[in-house]
C-alpha cells in the first residue's frame, strides 16, 4: 500500500512550494533590511548567505507543510487557508521563540517583542499564502 503522505509528488510539491514562497518572502525580508538575519543564526552576516540559509529553511518548511497538511489541502481554498495558518504558526515559532532561543536571549512575550516581530507577520502570511497556492498547484498537476 502506497503512502499518500510520504511520496515523491507530495514531498516534491512541498519543497518547490517552500522554495517559491521563500523567494517571495526573501524579497520582503530584503525590503525590510532583515535578509541577513537568517544567516546570523549560523554565524553568517552577509545578505547572500542569509538568503541561502533562508531558502534552505523554507524548503524544509515546505516539506513539513506537505507532511502535515497534505490530507487537508484537497481544494485551492483549503490549501491556501492551511498555508496562511501555517505562516502564522511559523511567525510564532520563528521570530518569537526560535530566533531568541538560538541567539541566546530570553524568550518573552510582551508588547515590545510583539511590536518588534509584527512586521515579520506580513512576510509569514505571504509565505504561507504562496506556499499553499504553489503546493496545491504542484499537487494537482498530472
Amino acid at each position: 500500500m502506497k503512502s499518500t503522505v510520504i511520496n515523491k509528488k507530495n514531498i516534491g510539491s512541498g519543497i518547490i512550494g517552500g522554495l517559491i514562497a521563500g523567494v517571495v518572502f526573501g524579497f520582503i525580508l530584503m525590503r525590510m533590511g532583515t535578509l541577513s538575519s537568517a544567516g546570523c543564526l549560523l554565524g553568517l552576516s552577509d545578505p547572500l548567505s542569509g538568503f541561502i540559509v533562508h531558502l534552505i529553511f523554507c524548503g524544509i518548511l515546505g516539506i513539513i507543510f506537505a507532511l502535515i497538511f497534505c490530507k487537508g489541502c484537497t481544494t485551492f481554498y483549503n490549501s491556501t487557508l492551511w498555508g496562511i495558518v501555517y505562516g502564522i504558526i511559523w511567525w510564532f515559532i520563528g521570530p518569537l521563540i526560535l530566533c531568541p532561543w538560538l541567539a541566546g536571549t530570553t524568550i518573552s512575550w510582551n508588547e515590545g517583542k510583539f511590536a518588534h516581530a509584527l512586521p515579520m507577520l506580513v512576510g509569514h502570511l505571504v509565505f504561507g499564502f504562496v506556499l499553499g497556492i504553489t503546493y496545491y498547484w504542484m499537487r494537482s498537476r498530472k
